[in-house]
């Protein structure tokens, strides 16, 4: 079989659903590729290129929040799209939110869609089961206890395809969730497809900065002494009663010396853990701009605000579009079930500040940089005004790491040398701290900016063997 991805495909298995003969298999360095037989024809072109939500020709995630959310009721913002609610803060009920990773809101949602009989199942992220090495799948989840099961953000790779099989197979009312590519595209299979259009009644869009293959996890893993092919089960964010949401810690199980440990460790001590620099990155996550998942019916994420710096438990933003979300929302709040403040457009942006300046602000570099017209949105960020020469910098420097730390990793792996990863990539992540070190002094100024140094140097906790 032959690989036929393009370097920017969103990969999320969509494509195997309009034809059967494309497979949505991983590749060496654990990202979803579509493959084919080698005497391959495609059968469905047009339909495949609807589909795409970076490449094809198709409405925009603008216009399908139009078409899906426009109301005299309902508010508009640019970024944020039409909505009827916009939110911030925490479920009370039960353990939703000590067992999610922020607020609780994606997970207690769809429960309440499951108890008022308004789905029949969910389409999510779950600990796999099949043996073959992959950690988390999509599965289709029909009971109550499977979705609270299911809880916390996975940053791992996801593809549809076997979970869209599935519904094409069973008759039923289903939820999906997703991160904004994938939630797209499903709005665009919808439009091509009855049988979604019909079956697929909700859907739950996460924020995502980006998609992360599945070395990601085994670079965790591995930096505790899990080698690769060795690891069990991973839990990315541990809620940490010590420390502000944003220094959680991750859990890792597998087999050391023989013996199956679990071991805890500080993500800030985890090489790859820092996100901006966006070690695994997969390529076509800087190539959409929808930060805030403008075609979900509701849209969750972290509030990172200052007023929740110190609230250890984390907190949802918010993002009402569909009105009988927003009445499960009302209800909830009326109920005094969820803990929630409604707040304003520009309180819901900044939540997300990273994601804008990366996405949308400092795009017109990397679409300059790719010089593919055939980029959905290349003409938009081509037209638009350059960034500075750092930020430039700062953009050149995540793009290395991110495909060189795919490269470096491959490499380690059939060396059975983790130092050679960790040597490699730390010189890419020292050139990008240097860029955000001129950066930081010219905006604090250079005392501030080694006072900052200092205090990330000489703060770090050991990681803990529980």
């Amino acid at each position: 079989m032959k690989d036929i991805t393009d370097p920017l495909s969103a990969r999320s298995g969509i494509a195997s659903i309009v034809d059967e003969n494309i497979k949505t298999k991983l590749d060496i360095y654990g990202q979803y590729s579509y493959w084919v037989e080698d005497d391959y024809t495609p059968k469905k072109p047009q339909l495949l290129s609807h589909t795409d939500s970076i490449k094809g020709k198709h409405p925009s995630e603008q216009t399908i929040n139009r078409k899906l959310y426009r109301s005299a009721k309902n508010k508009y913002d640019k970024l944020l799209g039409y909505h009827s609610g916009l939110y911030h803060g925490h479920v009370k009920e039960g353990d939703y939110r000590i067992n999610g990773t922020s607020g609780g809101f994606a997970t207690w949602t769809l429960v309440q869609l499951l108890k008022s009989k308004k789905i029949d199942g969910v389409l999510c992220a779950t600990q796999a089961s099949d043996g073959d090495g992959i950690l988390f799948k999509y599965r289709v989840l029909h009971t109550i206890k499977d979705i609270q099961n299911a809880s916390k953000t996975k940053y791992y790779p996801m593809e549809l395809s076997g979970v869209l099989k599935y519904i094409q197979e069973h008759d039923g009312k289903y939820a999906i969730v997703g991160i904004p590519s994938f939630i797209y595209e499903i709005r665009l299979l919808q439009e091509i497809d009855p049988i979604f259009a019909k079956r697929i009644r909700y859907t739950i869009g996460l924020i995502c900065g980006h998609q992360k293959s599945t070395k990601y996890a085994e670079a965790i893993a591995w930096q505790q002494g899990i080698e690769p092919g060795k690891l069990k089960d991973i839990t990315f964010r541990v809620k940490n009663e010590n420390s502000p949401p944003n220094e959680y810690m991750s859990m890792v199980r597998g087999i050391v010396d023989g013996t199956e440990k679990t071991l805890y460790s500080h993500a800030r001590n985890n090489i790859v853990s820092n996100w901006p620099l966006g070690f695994f990155k997969i390529a076509f996550s800087d190539y959409i701009d929808d930060v805030f998942n403008s075609t979900a019916d509701i849209t969750l994420g972290d509030a990172w605000l200052k007023e929740y710096e110190e609230d250890k438990l984390g907190n949802n933003i918010i993002i009402v579009r569909n009105p009988e979300i927003q009445k499960i929302i009302n209800t909830g709040i009326k109920q005094k079930l969820i803990a929630v403040k409604a707040v304003d457009a520009a309180t819901a942006i900044k939540t997300q500040k990273g994601n804008i300046h990366h996405h949308i602000d400092e795009a017109s570099y990397r679409f300059r940089r790719r010089k593919d017209k055939s980029l959905r949105l290349y003409d938009k960020y081509v037209t638009a005004p350059s960034i500075t020469f750092l930020k430039r910098s700062v953009q050149k420097a995540r793009y290395n790491i991110s495909t060189k730390s795919h490269i470096y990793y491959a490499k380690a792996v059939s060396k059975n040398d983790w130092s050679y990863f960790e040597k490699k990539i730390k010189r890419q992540a020292l050139k990008y701290q240097l860029i955000y070190l001129v950066i930081d002094s010219k905006k604090d100024g250079i005392r501030t900016t080694f006072q900052k140094i200092s205090n990330r140097l000489f703060h770090k906790k050991p990681n803990q063997d529980r």
